[in-house]
């Protein structure tokens, strides 16, 4: 594959890079590379060919001395969660004696965790998964061998409540030895990024348009499961305030 005349696009990815001629040097020439993802080894590969005509950094020596930059941190791609979502209305509740003022169950199950990344070096993975319900911050966990056997309830919620409120569900590799390893996550709400909760600011309404639409599908039918995958998160970093 070859890009040619990339003035723009090299000029607009580097402009910030920091390095000394950087905005001084009119950027020219064509760079020839190959890609490759193996599925298997969960490995991307980038082979660079060669550059042809690329502009002179010292103009008193007329020569440069060029040397290959990349950046994928956005591009990495963690694995699947397949999950199903439930909200039950206070008159359809079974299972369990209700009182008067219940408002609601959420009910939640994680169906499977698909193409995680490999964290041991057998190519295997113990993962299991947490889940939170914000502002509650319920936290508990459950091994993926029990993903299809459990569901997660969360008793005493209201239809109006989990519209100002996000389900947080990671997925971890759990190492007996050392700290567990985080794989992945979600993030599920309706504020599409803006992270507003009850008119306040807060870190943790930022879903994406996926978990936004499984969220929204939810609240459109209530007592009724709702089947959704979603692509896992690189991490779950907040959204700064």
């Amino acid at each position: 594959m070859i890009f040619q005349n990339s003035k723009d696009s090299l000029g607009s990815c580097y402009s910030s890079a920091g390095e000394e001629h950087v905005g001084k040097i009119t950027i020219s020439g064509d760079i020839q590379f190959g890609l490759n993802f193996d599925y298997k080894s969960n490995c991307f590969s980038v082979v660079i060919k060669q550059c042809r005509g690329l502009a002179t950094a010292d103009v008193k020596k007329q020569r440069s001395d060029p040397y290959g930059y990349n950046s994928l941190s956005s591009l990495t791609y963690r694995g699947d969660l397949d999950l199903s979502l439930k909200f039950v209305s206070p008159e359809h509740i079974s299972g369990r004696k209700r009182n008067t003022e219940d408002k609601g169950e959420l009910q939640i199950i994680v169906k499977e965790a698909r193409n995680l990344t490999a964290i041991r070096s057998n190519g295997y993975s113990d993962p299991f998964c947490k889940w939170s319900l914000f502002a509650t911050r319920q936290e508990r966990r459950i091994k993926t061998k029990d993903y299809s056997h459990q569901t997660i309830v969360y008793e005493n919620v209201s239809w109006e409540e989990l519209q100002e409120r996000s389900l947080e569900l990671t997925v971890w590799d759990h190492d007996r030895l050392t700290s567990n390893d985080f794989l992945g996550g979600v993030r599920l709400n309706l504020n599409k990024g803006k992270g507003k909760c009850q008119g306040q600011t807060v870190t943790w309404m930022d879903s994406n348009e996926e978990e936004c639409l499984v969220w929204q599908a939810m609240l459109d039918r209530p007592n009724c499961w709702i089947e959704g995958t979603l692509m896992l998160r690189n991490n779950m970093n907040e959204r700064k305030q």
